[in-house]
């Protein structure tokens, strides 16, 4: 039986003279390990041997990247600050009642969101539109059982049944997603920082304008 390393390491070594000059990226760095017991299994008997380095997903970003990637707790205090201006701005009572604590379950999902929202190059501005225009919102007979329970899950301490106060705290927190995802992003770019997704986005970006480029020195990324 042969597995799917040994075919790319098969493969590796019928393509590339000098296996120095090649980058495997990875998940995970584990699965280098193996890859190298299969380039030595193919390898003839004494002959020297350059292993192609090893990178993962996330550290082959990072270094094609002009901004450093941001700590997630930072972030998520960064969120927390954010969003609680933007609730006294609104002259909102809430702002006075929401800790940190509460705030950082909350905060941790979004940030999740706004990672999901860059790695897949998605239009934030039209993901987060504006709940108010949805008129489904004025009934919760459209929530399937599972997504209440999912909603709940997201507003702890919360029944979901009680649909005046689903659509106030549903609304106000999704409304204000697009501003924290622009405050957010604008203020670590302004200290040369990203979060994951962010830095992920950037780096792709400036590929496709060409702004940036893959090293010289490497001959194949595989």
């Amino acid at each position: 039986m042969s597995y799917f390393l040994q075919h790319v390491a098969q493969d590796l070594r019928a393509h590339f003279a000098d296996l120095s000059r090649v980058v495997v990226v990875f998940p995970n760095r584990r699965a280098g390990l193996f890859l190298n017991d299969y380039l030595v299994e193919d390898a003839p008997d004494d002959t020297p041997l350059w292993a192609p380095r090893y990178v993962t997903i996330s550290e082959l970003f990072r270094e094609l990247s002009d901004v450093t990637l941001n700590d997630a707790v930072d972030s998520v205090c960064r969120l927390y600050a954010h969003y609680v201006d933007l609730l006294r701005s609104a002259g909102d009572a809430a702002a006075d009642e929401l800790s940190l604590d509460t705030f950082y379950g909350w905060a941790d999902r979004i940030l999740a969101d706004f990672d999901d929202v860059d790695k897949n190059m998605a239009d934030a501005s039209q993901l987060f539109r504006n709940l108010e225009e949805l008129k489904e919102l004025e009934s919760t007979e459209f929530l399937s059982k599972a997504q209440k329970e999912l909603i709940g899950s997201f507003f702890s301490n919360f029944d979901p049944d009680h649909k005046s106060e689903l659509r106030e705290r549903f609304r106000r927190l999704w409304n204000a997603l697009l501003p924290l995802y622009r405050r957010l992003n604008a203020e670590l770019l302004a200290e040369g920082k990203a979060y994951e997704g962010a830095l992920y986005r950037r780096v792709v970006n400036a590929l496709a304008e060409e702004r940036c480029a893959l090293p010289a020195d490497v001959d194949c990324y595989a």
